[in-house]
């Protein structure tokens, strides 16, 4: 038989199942009265629920659901997804995992959609809908979790409010709706629930406790209830968790919800566990969910991975899993409780190793993202900077260029300096919005990379610099110093370090020379090393760029035939994906300007 946690000695007794029970989700009181207003709301493609912490908002969706037989495709927010690239990488996760046996083509924001992310968050949703074609409610849980300055605020206005009849969408939310919804209230678009409207009546108290007690109320009992909570659900089950709650008021309504709340925690639950348990539970309150292995590491106690399964077993406050390895969540008030008693009994140093052995377990267990979260939190540089050397990649190629810079502007500028890597990754999250200011930041990288004459760095970095003068499409003079240091270190038949660091700067080399000086006596053997590298290419981008830039030059050069050998050559090489893609969207064009100087004006036009 499992062991229960182990209980200081107290004239209350241990802790009882009943009161624990009173809290858990599993057995919510179905809010008839609200469930008229979300089925009232099924014509309107966005309901918010907005309500203070602990109002019973999740609970409220997640019941209406389940008596409605609704599949629900649940997002939980974080304050990352404030970054549209991230937001929609994660929601596309979410869809794949929850239908894992279907197949799903839905795009990421990447730099060529960044011009008008309002017609790409409207290309996703349109697309979302038509691949997922059933009934669905896609649940926005944590919405206040973004911040104010957030653009998705007004790209999922727009993007939810254009979701087909099928899909409705449901946000929760600790907050009043985002000015940018305010036309979706206006036009009736959308329905909202909020504090008000969340209160439990006189009626509802009377039914939670027959519900949760299965006696009715006390004479007297709802009134006091209502009196010392104002309807708040987190509030109502505290106190009918507390068998002293029927009488003379013992609580001031002033001391606030959370206050009253945390004092439950604290009262019921935690100082009723014995001095080892508390460390437990505040050492493991760092992570928003963790295996039994992780708990034991983390609170260095054999017996953790025990006392989170006899809490989750007693309704306290936590939920699991029903993976192969369970995964405990703590209740998000709960959690606040635990890290706020641990501010409280932790120096900054402890706080500071704690968030570093947290991150190491995240890093073994595959959660990168919040693994650097806690390094940074640590302040362990070293293993933030591998990490984040280790992301940028994936983040640059998914679109989350904002999401680097502002992981890179973390890091000491004593620790930039010695890191040429973090100012490249810098100049190329940049690129796509600001080029001066990117070209500064590739142009210091090349000086670093110079110093400790790190040759892939180098070419890397003069790459970045080149192709801020191409996309800018102004001045070209200040290319010259740069073509001349490429041509003191290498020849078109030269060897290059990496095939991606070669593909990129004999790419650039020559489309250089194209625009700054086309005469050039060494253009024809970067031309034709260009055409050997991206017959070899599997890169659907990079044959791309290369054929485009090639065919951009033929036509220049009045070599029609030649350049519609190319076109055809893309036409057959290069997949691209259904839909309105950037690359679908190249094609086009590259096609269009071909037929152009091919005197075919109609397949031009279309």
């Amino acid at each position: 038989m499992m062991k229960k946690p182990r209980m200081q000695s107290s004239r209350r007794g241990k802790l009882s199942g009943h009161k624990a029970s009173v809290a858990t989700r599993r057995s919510s009181y179905p809010r008839t009265r609200l469930f008229g207003r979300l089925k009232h709301a099924g014509t309107q493609p966005l309901v918010w629920i907005g309500g203070p912490a602990g109002a019973g908002k999740t609970t409220l969706i997640s019941s209406y659901l389940a008596a409605r037989n609704l599949p629900a495709l649940w997002y939980p927010l974080h304050a990352s997804d404030g970054d549209p690239a991230t937001f929609f990488g994660r929601l596309t996760q979410i869809v794949r995992l929850r239908f894992p046996r279907r197949r799903f083509s839905l795009p990421l924001p990447t730099p060529e959609y960044l011009p008008d992310l309002f017609a790409f968050t409207h290309h996703y949703f349109q697309l979302l809908g038509e691949q997922l074609a059933q009934p669905l409610v896609l649940v926005l849980d944590d919405y206040h979790e973004l911040s104010s300055e957030s653009p998705m605020h007004a790209l999922l206005a727009e993007g939810l409010s254009t979701l087909p009849r099928h899909i409705r969408a449901m946000v929760i939310s600790r907050n009043s709706p985002a000015p940018a919804f305010a036309r979706l209230q206006i036009n009736g678009s959308m329905q909202a629930l909020e504090w008000p409207d969340l209160r439990f009546t006189d009626k509802e108290i009377s039914g939670l406790i027959q519900h949760l007690t299965r006696q009715s109320a006390a004479p007297g009992q709802i009134r006091f209830l209502q009196t010392q909570t104002d309807g708040w659900v987190a509030g109502l089950i505290v106190l009918l968790a507390d068998p002293t709650s029927s009488a003379e008021g013992k609580r001031s309504a002033a001391t606030g919800y959370q206050r009253i709340l945390f004092d439950y925690f604290a009262g019921e639950i935690f100082n009723r566990l014995e001095s080892a348990d508390q460390t437990v539970l505040l050492r493991c309150a760092i992570l928003e969910s963790l295996t039994a292995p992780m708990a034991v590491q983390l609170s260095q106690d054999a017996g953790a991975g025990r006392i989170l399964d006899q809490l989750y077993r007693s309704h306290c406050f936590i939920d699991r899993s029903d993976a192969r390895v369970p995964v405990y969540r703590w209740h998000a008030l709960f959690r606040e409780f635990l890290l706020a008693r641990g501010t409280e009994n932790a120096d900054a140093e402890q706080r500071r190793q704690a968030h570093a052995l947290a991150a190491r377990l995240l890093e073994a267990a595959g959660r990168s993202e919040e693994a650097i979260d806690h390094y940074a939190s640590a302040q362990t540089w070293p293993e933030f900077i591998r990490m984040l050397l280790a992301l940028a990649p994936d983040w640059i190629t998914g679109g989350r260029h904002r999401t680097l810079m502002r992981s890179i502007d973390i890091v000491p500028s004593t620790l930039l300096e010695q890191t040429p890597w973090l100012a490249f990754w810098r100049a190329t999250a940049e690129l796509p919005f600001d080029l001066p200011a990117s070209r500064k930041q590739y142009i210091r990288a090349f000086e670093l990379f110079s110093k400790d004459q790190a040759v892939p760095g180098q070419l890397m970095s003069w790459t970045g610099v080149i192709e801020t003068f191409v996309f800018q499409w102004d001045d070209f003079t200040g290319v010259d110093p740069w073509i001349e240091w490429l041509e003191g270190h290498f020849e078109p038949t030269s060897v290059f370090p990496a095939p991606d660091v070669e593909a990129r700067t004999v790419l650039a080399m020559f489309s250089v020379l194209m625009f700054r000086r086309p005469d050039h006596p060494h253009i024809k053997p970067w031309f034709d090393r260009l055409q050997a590298l991206t017959q070899a290419s599997n890169d659907p981008r990079f044959k791309m760029q290369s054929l485009s830039t090639s065919i951009y030059y033929l036509l220049w050069c009045g070599q029609n035939a030649e350049a519609g050998i190319l076109a055809e050559r893309i036409r057959q090489s290069i997949s691209i994906p259904t839909g309105a893609s950037p690359l679908a969207m190249h094609r086009k064009v590259v096609e269009a300007l071909y037929a152009w100087h091919s005197l075919d004006f109609r397949s031009a036009y279309q």
